[in-house]
């Protein structure tokens, strides 16, 4: 018996293809960028354990509250939350020292924010401030 090829065995194979590709373009730039570079390429051993931390830190649980805020919460809600993403940068850089924050930098990060509020409310996606989506919005 032949199976015939449905959503879900299609869908499959578009995120085999993109899993490819991804893996071959971030081995083609990492590749790129450490060519010839001088030195060691592993972290000394005193900075392994802030490295896994880290590791923990930016992708299992980053991943673990997007996917369950994402459930939690509404796509406009979302949408918004994500575009705060630049505006914390500033914030925690300078809070650490790194960078001040300059005109042109506030001046780029309210263009986001007003450009991405005017995409979500013009694309008519509901947004709520409600106490039924503060748990999703909080883990976004």
């Amino acid at each position: 018996m032949h199976a015939t090829p449905n959503a879900t065995t299609e869908s499959s194979y578009v995120k085999e293809v993109n899993l490819f590709w991804l893996a071959c373009s971030s081995l083609s730039t990492n590749s790129a960028l450490l060519w010839g570079r001088p030195g060691p390429l592993l972290p000394e051993r005193k900075d392994v354990p802030r490295v896994i931390l880290l590791a923990l830190l930016g992708n299992v649980l980053y991943q673990l509250c997007f996917i369950f805020g994402i459930d939690w919460t509404l796509a406009g809600n979302a949408s918004l939350l994500l575009s705060t993403t630049p505006v914390w940068t500033v914030i925690f850089s300078s809070i650490a020292g790194h960078e001040p924050p300059t005109r042109g930098v506030i001046l780029g990060v309210s263009a986001t924010l007003v450009g991405m509020t005017l995409v979500v409310w013009g694309r008519g996606d509901a947004l709520s401030l409600g106490s039924e989506t503060v748990r999703g919005d909080l883990l976004m």
